[in-house]
Order: C-alpha cells, then structure tokens, then sequence
C-alpha cells in the first residue's frame, strides 16, 4: 500500500506556496496589512469608548 499519488496535506501545500519567491513578498504584504487593520480597528473602538 504505497501512497505515491496521494496529495500533500493542506498546511504543505499552504507552506509550499508561501515559500516560493516571487509570492512571499506579496504574502508578507497581505499578513502586514491584516494585521495593520486588526490594530487600526482596535484603535479606533478605543478611542470611541467602546474598548
């Protein structure tokens, strides 16, 4: 029972994509922009009382 055609795992796959070049800037940029907004709308209930 040889599982050579069986697909990589999602994680791999998510990691193997990640990994690659020309897509990790564009990767970092999208994380950094997510996290930025997270921040941003946390700020901003703050400021408003709602925090």
């Amino acid at each position: 029972m040889e599982n050579s055609n069986r697909k990589p795992g999602w994680i791999k796959r998510v990691w193997r994509w990640w990994r690659s070049p020309s897509r990790l800037a564009l990767g970092t940029l999208l994380l950094i922009g997510f996290i930025g907004g997270i921040i941003l709308l946390g700020r901003l209930q703050y400021r408003n009382g709602k925090g």
